[in-house]
């Protein structure tokens, strides 16, 4: 069984959204290459909370408490496995410091989503701007 967590950033100025493209680099990713907001793993002993602080930092270099994180979904799969989704509010757009799982950043809005998109992201993004 494995738990993800999942984030969708948007910029409160302009209502840009942040997309991360995922890494080509990972051979079992049949994913690489895809853009999608960020998401992670959840560690063993892990909340998900926790998890979502903790994969903003490593994937975007954002420190723990920075933004408050609100989740909005939660999927319990079939084989077992728990996805927690969450949404942040930022003030402006701000520059990612990427890891080695993402290779590019961009900042757009619901009606100019980058290609390939990674399953399920444009119907998670829409639900979040319900919310707000």
């Amino acid at each position: 069984m494995s738990s993800i967590v999942g984030c969708i950033f948007i910029s409160k100025d302009d209502g840009k959204v942040l997309f991360l493209r995922r890494s080509l680099d990972n051979p079992t990713d049949y994913y690489r290459g895809y853009w999608s907001f960020l998401t992670g793993h959840i560690d063993k002993g892990e909340l998900p909370y926790q998890a979502m602080e903790r994969e903003t930092e490593e994937e975007i270099g954002i420190k723990k408490n920075t933004f408050k994180f609100t989740k909005f979904d939660t999927i319990k799969k079939e084989n077992g496995n728990i996805l927690y989704f969450y949404y942040c509010l930022v003030p402006k757009e701000f520059e990612p410091k990427l890891n080695e799982e993402n290779i590019d950043y961009m900042w757009t809005d619901i009606n100019n989503l980058p290609k390939p998109l990674y399953p399920g992201s444009k119907k998670k993004i829409e639900i979040v701007l319900t919310l707000l």
